[in-house]
């Protein structure tokens, strides 16, 4: 198995992962690794993007023998690691706390804006 075919197993299972993770199963590899953004943290995104700039750099005939292949497999295989732990009930559980302490928060601010509102008209 040539380092090219390893690098391609890798990515096969990045896409992999973020499909279970983050529910990108659509488009070429470039387009997936965009669409969770910053849920992403930036190291795991430059990684990512360091794998797609290779796979694609890979089909040239003369560039693709001067790529670090080993830099490539590196950044996935840290890559790799990073969304083999994300927890995706932990993500939703989270997303819903937040947006309900957002909720809440607002609901309060309003409901104090309306009492200063009143005490200031006189009616409380």
């Amino acid at each position: 198995m040539t380092r090219g075919d390893q690098l391609e197993k890798q990515v096969r299972k990045l896409e992999t992962l973020l499909e279970e993770k983050f529910g990108v199963s659509r488009g070429p590899f470039e387009k997936r690794i965009a669409k969770p953004g910053r849920m992403l943290p930036r190291w795991v995104r430059r990684d990512l993007k360091t794998v797609a700039e290779t796979r694609k750099l890979m089909g040239h005939p003369k560039i693709g023998r001067q790529l670090d292949l080993a830099a490539a497999e590196k950044a996935a295989t840290r890559a790799t690691s990073w969304l083999k732990s994300v927890d995706v009930a932990e993500r939703r559980k989270t997303r819903i706390l937040h947006l309900t302490g957002a909720i809440a928060l607002n609901v309060l601010l309003v409901f104090s804006a309306l009492i200063a509102v009143l005490r200031w008209r006189g009616f409380v």
